[in-house]
């Protein structure tokens, strides 16, 4: 991921060799790159490239853009960011991307023992991003790498079989109940029974039995293959 500046390196060239200040250098910068640039914008930017201020808003604050290629910073996140050319990269891509491919929009890099400043390629593993989420209880109380590894390649192929099985039965969903023991609990219902008497003839739990009560007093339990169950047979 990469940050890049408001504007091409070209203007900040541009500031830094010219000679024009205020509103001759806005003009010029407008007519030249197409930029039209507020005048305060030129004028932290002439601080910043030409005179090398520190640019000051609320606190010091010392441009990024001043800095080597190389430099190293920490942002918000905690992730060292790495000065590039045309703007700012995570070190931990960069590091990856000097034995793999670079990343796609859909992965993400994990760190597994949970440092991000540790950046090192033994420390990184790359995953589908979707399955970042099911990893945080998967890993917990985990504290050896090669572990870690295993449980997340493990863990990984479960969920990738579990997609894989959903799409299978997309067409043919699963709606109906594991038995028919749902017509037990409609017929005590409809002889007077209440959810208390229900719960001590068939041990269902009491939310359950509301529930099934209440799908089927709407008319919608137990539709399914093109029959819709109004009625329980004696």
């Amino acid at each position: 991921m990469v940050f890049y500046p408001k504007y091409p390196q070209e203007v900040f060239d541009f500031i830094k060799e010219s000679k024009l200040t205020g509103k001759n250098l806005r003009d010029e910068i407008k007519q030249k790159f197409g930029y039209d640039i507020p005048r305060t914008s030129v004028y932290n930017l002439v601080s910043h490239h030409r005179l090398g201020k520190k640019y000051t808003h609320g606190k010091i604050i010392p441009s990024w853009h001043l800095k080597p290629l190389g430099t190293e910073r920490k942002d918000k996140d905690g992730y060292i960011l790495v000065r590039v050319e045309g703007g700012e990269k995570r070190k931990h891509f960069i590091e990856w991307e000097k034995y793999h491919e670079p990343t796609k929009p859909d992965e993400c890099l994990m760190f597994l023992d949970g440092d991000r400043t540790n950046c090192d390629i033994s420390n990184l593993f790359l995953m589908k991003r979707k399955y970042m989420g099911a990893m945080n209880d998967i890993l917990k109380g985990i504290k050896d790498t090669e572990l870690k590894k295993t449980a997340i390649t493990a863990a990984i192929l479960k969920l990738e079989a579990r997609e894989k099985e959903i799409q299978l039965n997309k067409d043919n969903p699963r709606r109906k109940p594991k038995d028919d023991r749902w017509k037990i609990v409609v017929k005590l219902h409809k002889g007077g029974k209440t959810t208390a008497e229900i719960n001590q003839i068939t041990g269902r739990d009491k939310n359950t039995i509301r529930w099934i009560i209440r799908r089927y007093n709407l008319g919608i339990y137990g539709a399914w293959n093109g029959k819709t169950y109004n009625h329980v047979e004696d």
